[in-house]
């Protein structure tokens, strides 16, 4: 009778310890995807508001590649897999086709911050960077971005 009761006891301990290391591995990855996907929003904001000629157009120019976008909304849309820098260099993760980053720039209505409707100039721009991860969303970091000078 006591081998049983050891036995479930040590059942119990084992996947209490099983559960810890899951639940330490995903805030792990959550960390990672969270400083992923600062990294790249520290790599937007920098930019100019919107195009720096007079011809406003949304999104990136035809023949830009993300080495030479030069304002904000160039971004929009990117989705990236395996990871690079700005320069397209590899990042190095473990697993890098298990990393996928996208971005959306979207015209934002400065009072109350929601989405503009319909999408026109308002003078500030909403940069949404999500990372997943083995294809769940592991972090999203929205920032605001405004034509203020």
């Amino acid at each position: 009778m006591s081998i049983v009761i050891i036995a479930v006891m040590m059942t119990a301990a084992l996947q209490t310890v099983s559960q810890s290391n899951l639940m330490q591995f995903r805030m792990l990855e959550r960390a990672r995807a969270q400083e992923l996907a600062r990294l790249l929003t520290n790599e937007i904001l920098p930019l100019a508001y919107q195009e720096p000629v007079s011809a406003i157009s949304f999104g990136a120019e035809a023949g830009e590649t993300r080495a030479t976008f030069d304002d904000v909304d160039d971004y929009n849309g990117l989705s990236e897999s395996p990871l690079t820098y700005r320069d397209a260099t590899a990042m190095g993760l473990p697993g890098p086709a298990t990393w996928r980053r996208t971005v959306t720039v979207v015209w934002v209505d400065p009072s109350t911050l929601a989405d503009a409707s319909p999408q026109v100039e308002s003078g500030a721009k909403k940069i949404t960077v999500t990372v997943y991860h083995r294809g769940f969303a592991a972090a999203t970091l929205s920032t605001i971005r405004t034509n203020a000078p």
